[in-house]
C-alpha cells in the first residue's frame, strides 16, 4: 500500500485492508488466493546503512507482489530519483514488470487546506500515468472499497479460470544450503580457539602481569588497623570487630594454576593485601550483615583486583567447557527456496535421520555458573545458533515469543543463593533456545524426525531454517519431504553428507 501521508490520516488504508480481509474471505479462500497488506508504517524496522527510501525498497516494495497506489491532493516528499516516495515505488513496481491499481481519490475538502504545489503535482503524474496504464477516479472510502474488491476479483479471474496448465503460474520449492547444493559436508564450530577466547586470555595474564609488579607488605602489630568505625544511623545497630582479609587458598590455587600453565612467575607478596581488614557494620540488625573494607586505597584495589583475576580466570574455564561441549557438534545450514512463478503457503518440511542423530536444543549443555548470565539474552544466542539474513536470503520469519519478566518476592535480609540465581538463568537460557528453534521433534520407526512449518514464501525468494540444524558425527544423509498449499503433489529429496 503506497502513499503520501493525507491519505493514511484520512482512513484509507483501513479501507483497503478491509476491501482485501472480504476478497480473501469470499473469492480467495475457495480459489486458493490469498493477499497480504504491508505498509511502511506497519511492517518497516529501524534500519542503517542507506537512504530511507532505498531501505523501505528493500524491506518492502522489492519483496511485494503488486501494489495499490492513491493520490488525494498532496503528492508527497521528493526521494534522490523522483518527486515522492510514492511515486519512486510506483515506479520501481513497474520496472519489475508487476501491477499496480492506480488510484486517485477527489472528495471534497478545504480548499484552505490544499497546497496548490503539492496538488498541481499529483495534477502532472496523473496525467503522465496516461501512458502508463489504467487508473481510477474515486471520491470515498467506500467507493474504494467496493472498486478495488471488484478489481481484484477481475485481476485474479483470468489466472484462477485458466484452462492451460502449461501457462499457469506455479511454485518450486528447493531445499538446500546457501549454494544451492544438496551435497555438503557437516560444518563446525571453532570456538575454543575464537579470537573471544584469546582475546579474553591475553586480558588475564596483563592484569596478573600488572598485579605483580606491585608489592604491599603487612605491618605487624599495626595500632591503627582498627580506628576506622561506621557511624550509626540506627540505635539497635552493632559493629563486630575487624577481622583480617586475605585471598583464601581456593583463589590462589586457582591463580597460581593460570599463571603457571601461561609462564608467568609470580613474585612472593603476590597475594599480600597488607593489612587489609573488614567489618561486619550491621551485625545483629534485622537486615542481615553488611561487610566493609577498612585499610588504605592502595590495599584495597589490590583485594579488588587479585578477585576480579580470581572471577575472569573462572569465566575463561567456563567457556572452555561450553565452548569445547559446543566444537564437538557438527551441523548444516539449509534454506528453503521457491523458484516458481508464484508465492506458495503452508508449507510442511519434515526430515528424517537415523535414530539418535539429531541433537535437539535441550541436548545442548548449559553454561556454567560464572558465565551464564552472558547467555540470557536474545541476540547473543541468536549469534551463535541463528542464521544471518543476506542480500538473498531472508531469515526465518517467526513471531518471537517475549519471555515475561517475573519479578521474585522481595524480603528483606533475605537474597537469593547462588544456586537459585542459576536456575533461574538456566531456564531462561532453554527458554530463549526454545524460542529460536521451531521445530518439532520426533522419534518414529528407528528415525528422529524433524518437522518446520511455513506460512507463505513468495515466489522468486529463499528463507534460512530457523537455526543451524545439529547433528552428531556419522550422519550420512538427511531424507527430507515437503507440502505445499499449491502443490497437491509430495516433494521428496535427500541431502547428501560429504
Amino acid at each position: 500500500m503506497s502513499c503520501p501521508d493525507d491519505i493514511v490520516q484520512k482512513g484509507y488504508l483501513n479501507t483497503i485492508e478491509a476491501s482485501v480481509q472480504l476478497f480473501n474471505a469470499t473469492v480467495g479462500d475457495s480459489n486458493g488466493v490469498s493477499i497480504q497488506t504491508k505498509h511502511w508504517s506497519k511492517n518497516s524496522f529501524p534500519e542503517s546503512g542507506g537512504k530511507p527510501q532505498d531501505l523501505l525498497n528493500h524491506q518492502i516494495v522489492d519483496n511485494c507482489d503488486a501494489t495499490i497506489a492513491l493520490f488525494g491532493s498532496r503528492f508527497g516528499t521528493p526521494t534522490d530519483r523522483f518527486g515522492s516516495g510514492t511515486e519512486e515505488e510506483i515506479e520501481r513496481m513497474i520496472e519489475s514488470g508487476k501491477q499496480v491499481f492506480m488510484y486517485f481519490v477527489e472528495e471534497p475538502v478545504d480548499p484552505a487546506s490544499v497546497d496548490p504545489e503539492q496538488l498541481k503535482r499529483v495534477q502532472d503524474f496523473k496525467k503522465k500515468y496516461q501512458e502508463q496504464g489504467i487508473f481510477s477516479v474515486v471520491k470515498s472510502k467506500e467507493q474504494l472499497e467496493g472498486e478495488l474488491r471488484t478489481h481484484l476479483f477481475y485481476y485474479f479471474l483470468k489466472k484462477i479460470l485458466d484452462p492451460d496448465d502449461q501457462n499457469r503460474e506455479t511454485s518450486n520449492i528447493v531445499l538446500s544450503n546457501e549454494n544451492n547444493e544438496q551435497t555438503m559436508p557437516l560444518q563446525r564450530f571453532h570456538l575454543s580457539n575464537s579470537d573471544f577466547v584469546k582475546n579474553q586470555l591475553e586480558k588475564i595474564k596483563l592484569s596478573i602481569i600488572q598485579e605483580n609488579k606491585k608489592v604491599i607488605k603487612k605491618i605487624e602489630n599495626n595500632e591503627h588497623a582498627a580506628d576506622w568505625m561506621p557511624k550509626s544511623q540506627f540505635a539497635w545497630q552493632s559493629h563486630s570487630k575487624p577481622t583480617a582479609v586475605s585471598i583464601d587458598q581456593d583463589e590462589q590455587t586457582v591463580i597460581k594454576r593460570f599463571a603457571e600453565v601461561n609462564g608467568i612467575e609470580l613474585n612472593s607478596e603476590f597475594f599480600s593485601v597488607g593489612n587489609l581488614s573488614e567489618i561486619d557494620y550491621r551485625a545483629g540488625s534485622f537486615f542481615g550483615s553488611t561487610y566493609r573494607l577498612q585499610g588504605t586505597e592502595e590495599e584495597k584495589t589490590k583485594y579488588d583486583n587479585l578477585i576480579e583475576i580470581y572471577n575472569q580466570i573462572k569465566q575463561q574455564d567456563a567457556f572452555k567447557v561450553y565452548f569445547a561441549s559446543l566444537d564437538e557438534l557438527r551441523y548444516v545450514n539449509l534454506l528453503i527456496s521457491n523458484t516458481g512463478t508464484t508465492y506458495d503457503e503452508d508449507i510442511e518440511i519434515t526430515l528424517r535421520t537415523p535414530e539418535g542423530t539429531v541433537v535437539k536444543a535441550d541436548d545442548l549443555l548449559v553454561p556454567g555458573e560464572d558465565i551464564i548470565k552472558q547467555f540470557t539474552d536474545e541476540g547473543v544466542i541468536s549469534n551463535i545458533f541463528g542464521l544471518k539474513e543476506t542480500s538473498k536470503i531472508a531469515k526465518y520469519d517467526f513471531t518471537s515469543y517475549q519471555i515475561p519478566y517475573t519479578p521474585g518476592l522481595s524480603i528483606p535480609g533475605y537474597s537469593e543463593t547462588s544456586a537459585e540465581k542459576y536456575e533461574k538463568a538456566s531456564t531462561k537460557y532453554y527458554d530463549l533456545l526454545d524460542n529460536l528453534f521451531e521445530y518439532d521433534y520426533f522419534q518414529e520407526d528407528g528415525m528422529d524426525i524433524v518437522k518446520l512449518h511455513l506460512d507463505y514464501l513468495k515466489q522468486h525468494s529463499a528463507m534460512w531454517f530457523p537455526t543451524k540444524l545439529f547433528f552428531k558425527a556419522g550422519i550420512k544423509q538427511i531424507d527430507y519431504e515437503i507440502t505445499t498449499k499449491q502443490n497437491p503433489e509430495i516433494l521428496k529429496g535427500q541431502i547428501s553428507i560429504l
